[in-house]
Order: C-alpha cells, then structure tokens, then sequence
C-alpha cells in the first residue's frame, strides 16, 4: 500500500492526490499493489473523498480518516463523517478503517463522536 500525503502537511511528499496514486496503480499494473486512502489528506487536497471512495474502493486497501482542517477527531471540522461512513458502508470496500486523528481533550473524550453513529 501507498498513501497521498496533503501538500499543506508535506510539501514535498511525492504523491499528493488520489489522481496521482491511481497513476501509479494504472502504470505499475501489480495485483498486490493497493491505496492506502487517507480521508484527512484528500479533504485537504480538495478532494470528495465520498467521491473517490465510490468510485474507487476496489483500489484502496486501507481508510484512514481525520476531520479536516485541523486533524481532529470526527465533528471537530468540516467533513460529515455520518454520511462518509454509509458511504464507505455501501461501497465495494472491504478493510478496516483507522482513526488517525490528534485528539482535542483526552483519547476517551475524543471517542464521543462514535456514540452519535449509533
């Protein structure tokens, strides 16, 4: 797996985009070889990761999700992990997700968003 690392955190990581991880997919053509799609950085980036994600899911191997701008916990920024998460639910996406967000308060205070998934 590889990931596409925000130009904002990174500026020069090699791989900034979802289009270019799916050029590397399409020029490497290796069965084994999946994306590792970071929620966080693709928000940055400009991205609909709702959208990619759909599109796409056969492709990833890993989700990992921070609320975007500031890589807090869901419901700390912009993004509507709600409808993400049936999103990702619905699609063709298989693997586990990953909480890779820096926590505003404690790591136990920074879970209450998962109760409102219920």
């Amino acid at each position: 797996m590889f990931e596409a690392i925000n130009t904002h955190d990174m500026p020069a990581f090699i791989i900034h985009s979802g289009a270019q991880m799916l050029a590397v997919l399409a020029e490497l053509k290796h069965p084994n070889l999946l994306m590792q799609y970071a929620i966080y950085h693709a928000s940055r980036m400009g991205e609909n990761p709702a959208q990619f994600i759909r599109q796409y899911a056969d492709k990833i191997g890993h989700i990992q999700f921070a609320d975007s701008p500031n890589r807090g916990q869901p419901k700390t920024g912009k993004r509507d992990f709600q409808q993400l998460f049936i999103v990702i639910e619905q699609s063709n996406y298989t693997g586990w997700l990953g909480a890779e967000y820096k926590p505003i308060g404690t790591t136990a205070d920074s879970l209450g968003w998962l109760r409102s998934l219920q």
